[in-house]
């Protein structure tokens, strides 16, 4: 589970206004409070119940900082680069590496036939195969964490990044006391700490590197309580959002009860705002892909084999918190076997052991990742909870978990 540093205040939403259907039921995992995390993916039920500021290690979104230690690193953006509130077209311009391809016809021996967006990677990773970073702790005890590192580390195959994508996590949905309706952990996009994080995303994005907002994770409220319970305010936000800081894509990690229906129009309407560029992803846990534990309320096999599937560009599943593992290929493997095709599922991994409950060493994931990528030539790719203290580099080298990954592939 993707848990933020702090859990805002959300305050309650009143009933539905021109949304979808309300919400199916289902395990949510745990209540979903929570306090701070030092950065963590904890387990849903797990999150503290404090709704502090950060602790060691944490992020200091709550702390009201400006960003006044953003100390950049080598090869930073200048203060000319695009910054927040520079655009209002009504896609989202910049973007890389989404050509929006043809549909997977499942002959990889395993997998369903819905179509795929998003093409191949333009960063530097091997052919048809993402290295995903999510982006959660943008500062680490009051200090900018910076993302150079990601294009300052080259590829010597490609000459491009490692990476191919990076997701700047969690926003989440409800009125705050502020009146502001979305937020990126704590505080608007809008507050000038994150001006230094909106640089570096356009020079990532200058580099071939897609960019996505994450949506949701352990901070439950974003969908039940907030989108599908006021569409036509929330929906609205999530457009201007994904606009003005120029995204490349979204990714729907739905760990609340909600329904199909729902699901369903949020990516048809999505589809319809922004095109086939416009890369969507969702994140579930891998037991939800196999008939077990499933935090999201819906079948994502139902998804999958709907006509929205084919517009879900692939799955960025989780294989920790217990409800998976890549300490060998079996569990990725149960997912295939269960028809989802190895196009459209990334492996997700947590990088650090203070990340989350279920940790494997990376060396060993690199291995299982070595075996998947032969097993599976369309291998979708990995995924990274999260960057700030990714190993084998830990906070000193995060980069380095992308080079691991990538090589991994080949």
């Amino acid at each position: 589970m993707r848990l933020p540093p702090w859990l805002p205040l959300v305050l309650a939403v009143g009933s539905a206004c021109g949304g979808p259907a309300g919400g199916a039921g289902g395990d949510d995992g745990g209540s979903g409070s929570g306090g701070s995390s030092s950065g963590a993916s904890s387990e849903a039920g797990q999150a503290s119940s404090s709704g502090s500021g950060s602790s060691s290690g944490s992020a200091s979104t709550g702390s009201g900082s400006t960003g006044s230690s953003t100390a950049s690193s080598s090869g930073s953006p200048s203060s000319s680069s695009s910054s927040s509130g520079s655009s209002t077209s009504s896609s989202s311009s910049g973007s890389a590496g989404s050509s929006g391809s043809s549909g997977d016809s499942g002959t990889d021996g395993s997998g369903s036939g819905s179509g795929s967006l998003g093409g191949s990677p333009d960063g530097g990773g091997p052919a048809g195969k993402r290295v995903i970073y999510y982006d959660q702790t943008q500062y680490d005890q009051g200090t900018y964490v910076s993302l150079a590192p990601l294009w300052n580390t080259l590829d010597p195959n490609t000459n491009k990044p490692y990476v191919t994508d990076v997701m700047i996590a969690a926003f989440h949905l409800g009125m705050m006391s502020d009146s502001t309706l979305i937020h990126l952990n704590n505080n608007a996009p809008s507050d000038p700490m994150f001006t230094t994080l909106w640089q570096e995303t356009a020079m990532l994005q200058s580099r071939g590197v897609t960019v996505r907002l994450m949506l949701g994770g352990a901070g439950k409220g974003s969908y039940a309580n907030a989108l599908f319970a006021d569409w036509n305010t929330f929906y609205p936000a999530v457009k201007q959002t994904l606009t003005t800081y120029k995204f490349d894509g979204i990714d729907l990690d739905i760990e609340e009860p909600v329904a199909l229906a729902q699901v369903q129009q949020l990516i048809d309407q999505l589809s319809a705002d922004f095109g086939p560029s416009f890369v969507i992803t969702l994140a579930p846990v891998a037991s939800a892909l196999v008939g077990g534990k499933n935090l999201s309320g819906f079948d994502y096999r139902q998804l999958e084999q709907s006509p929205e599937g084919a517009k879900v560009a692939w799955y960025n599943t989780q294989f920790y918190s217990m409800l998976g593992s890549l300490a060998t290929t079996a569990n990725y493997d149960s997912v295939t076997s269960a028809g989802f095709s190895p196009k459209k599922i990334v492996a997700g991994m947590l990088t650090n052991p203070a990340n989350g409950t279920g940790y494997v060493d990376v060396n060993t994931v690199a291995n299982t990742v070595t075996q998947l990528a032969q097993a599976y030539p369309g291998f979708a790719g990995v995924d990274a909870w999260e960057y700030f203290d990714a190993n084998p580099g830990g906070s000193a080298h995060p980069e380095q978990w992308a080079a691991l990954m990538a090589n991994a592939m080949r």
